[in-house]
């Protein structure tokens, strides 16, 4: 893929593994520009300039490349697939239920137990107590992605403990979003699924 930078374009939908799919790319000329090129070319400009030094860390440092790979990891999992459907124009509400569970669902087997979450749908996954901590999967066996496990190799264990407890922030604080606005025991959206071409034969 081409190497460069592109202009800022204000789009109504841009999914974010896009974006940090581009951060990766240019992240080896983004490194050459600020790290190599600047001090040499650009001596006075980059002395004692704030901003200048934070990039410069957060190039040098592994611990945003694995934050963001991370992330990059939920978009393809999780999100994505929920996002792109309901771009769709054509009615969507008779699936939402179902999506909205499955969506949830996914969200609690990255850092769950799976024989607590996996007989569960709809309403039944609100009740689950997801901080249950004899449930919680430890840090080997949390879902993180492969490529964020490969990165883990550069972090010092301080760095690792404290990725790890971010992992688990991410994943509670994403659950209580979930568990508090999504409407997994309203009614309607249960019983529009009759709606569904699969129900056509029942």
């Amino acid at each position: 893929m081409e190497k460069t930078i592109l202009y800022f374009v204000n789009t109504r939908w841009v999914l974010l593994d896009k974006v940090i799919t581009r951060v990766f790319i240019l992240w080896g000329p983004l490194q050459e520009y600020f790290l190599v090129y600047l001090p040499v070319n650009q001596k006075l400009q980059v002395q004692n300039n704030d901003r200048y030094e934070k990039i410069k860390e957060t190039l040098t440092s592994y611990v945003i490349k694995i934050r963001l790979q991370f992330v990059l990891f939920l978009c393809e999992t999780i999100f994505d697939r929920f996002l792109t459907l309901f771009q769709q124009e054509t009615p969507l509400i008779h699936v939402l239920h179902y999506e909205l569970s499955s969506l949830y669902c996914l969200v609690l087997l990255k850092f769950l137990t799976t024989d607590y979450v996996d007989d569960k749908v709809g309403g039944f996954l609100l009740d689950l107590d997801f901080k249950l901590n004899e449930k919680q999967l430890n840090n080997k066996q949390i879902r993180i992605g492969e490529e964020t496990l490969k990165l883990l190799n550069h972090l010092t264990q301080k760095e690792r403990e404290t990725f790890f407890e971010d992992v688990r922030k991410i994943y509670h604080t994403t659950a209580e979003y979930f568990k508090k606005n999504v409407p997994l025991k309203n009614s309607f959206l249960s019983d529009v699924q009759i709606l569904h071409p699969s129900y056509r034969s029942v």
